[in-house]
């Protein structure tokens, strides 16, 4: 028997559903109060096939619901909060519905979400999440901030009416800009970060739509300090904007084959974009010959893939050599000798501060190692200049508490 989800929780999804169709804020409040609690309780399918105008959703749900321990962090719960609760509920929806049973292991999916407000999110059909089989018994997902949810696999794949059920221990987070990305959870990132504040990059980049950006760490600007110090802001600007591919969302399961995208940086003084190769090789992808040491970090506007070098927009054609642990330079011994890990994190100093902000440097960290995604873990995030909210002031409801 499919079971049911009772009112209030069935009017929460009432109104991220009935957010996507834009009707007026008088209409959602009407719904939510017809719908809140005076008398028997209404099943999601009933709440549905009231609406006559939601009726195609019945067929395409998938929820992620939180469980009840994931709300008791939570104390800021306002169910007439409708343009927070809206945009939450919505990524919570998946557009299609995938069952763990069809899922292999380790071969993400990353499928649309309702999320397509344009103050959450800049990403054409919906913001995304990843899903992944880890093991036999260990399915997660992968939302906004790098923040990792584990489908109770006990009592996944719960059918009501023609939808999917998927039980999460842990709220998703709607992914955020760039920058409050990198500052908040990925400050391996923000030599980057600094580079395209610097070159007056970053606006342009976090306001773009679909954008893929393979970012070095930042042990890869330490590498190449010499020869980037050496370079004038356009110069910097162009080998950044080597990095960036636009119009397009790429994600790992689009970078299995050898291939080629068309990025925003010119050769010398023409405007025909260059590409950067895509090149396999057993389970480590490379970016020119650069490795991807990270894949998949969600954003507002698109994805992110970190990876271990510089690209060198003078060189193309820089092939990986799978053997190598460590790749030729593409950058040649310009400018200051000394490079590596002794040198302080370059760019730093470009990043704004948001709030009082006392410098401090960044320390290269540990050895890095190739990867793919992980169960739930989260990184540990200490950058200058920090002011952001945390992840709890930023999601900070109880969504659908009870659903089960």
């Amino acid at each position: 028997m499919p079971r049911n989800i009772s009112v209030p929780w069935a009017a929460l999804i009432l109104l991220a559903l009935v957010g996507t169709t834009s009707p007026s804020s008088e209409h959602v409040n009407h719904l939510l109060m017809r719908q809140r609690p005076a008398g028997p309780a209404n099943s999601l399918p009933e709440v549905l096939e009231s609406q006559n105008y939601l009726s195609k959703y019945a067929s395409l749900l998938e929820l992620l619901a939180p469980i009840d321990s994931a709300f008791e962090k939570e104390t800021d719960f306002d169910i007439d909060n409708e343009n927070q609760i809206v945009p939450l509920l919505q990524y919570h929806i998946l557009k299609e519905t995938i069952l763990t049973d069809d899922l292999q292991v380790v071969e993400p999916h990353f499928p649309p979400t309702m999320l397509l407000n344009e103050t959450w999110t800049n990403i054409t059909g919906g913001q995304r999440v990843t899903l992944m089989r880890q093991d036999e018994d260990e399915v997660f997902l992968v939302s906004g901030l790098d923040s990792r949810s584990m489908i109770d696999y006990q009592n996944r794949d719960i059918h009501f009416f023609e939808g999917v059920i998927q039980p999460i221990d842990t709220l998703l987070v709607p992914p955020m800009p760039l920058a409050e990305t990198i500052r908040g959870r990925i400050p391996s990132m923000s030599a980057f970060l600094g580079a395209l504040y610097k070159t007056g990059l970053a606006d342009e980049v976090m306001d773009a739509k679909d954008v893929t950006i393979f970012a070095p760490d930042s042990q890869a600007f330490q590498k190449t300090y010499g020869a980037l110090s050496e370079l004038s802001n356009v110069e910097l600007r162009n080998v950044l904007a080597y990095h960036i591919v636009p119009n397009r969302v790429l994600y790992s399961s689009d970078l299995q084959h050898q291939g080629q995208f068309l990025t925003r940086a010119t050769l010398d003084d023409k405007t025909e974009p260059i590409n950067i190769t895509i090149t396999a090789a057993g389970n480590h992808r490379y970016i020119g010959s650069s490795a991807v040491l990270d894949p998949d970090i969600m954003i507002a506007n698109g994805v992110v893939h970190i990876i271990t070098d510089v690209l060198n927009p003078l060189i193309p054609d820089a092939q990986p050599d799978p053997a190598r642990k460590i790749q030729s330079p593409v950058f040649g011994p310009r400018g200051n000798a000394t490079t590596g890990k002794t040198v302080p994190t370059p760019y730093l100093s470009d990043l704004p501060c948001i709030t009082d902000c006392a410098a401090t440097e960044m320390t290269a960290g540990p050895a890095r190692t190739l990867h793919t995604p992980h169960p739930p873990t989260m990184r540990a995030a200490a950058v200058k200049c920090t002011g952001l909210p945390g992840v709890k002031a930023v999601v900070g409801i109880g969504m659908l508490a009870g659903i089960l």
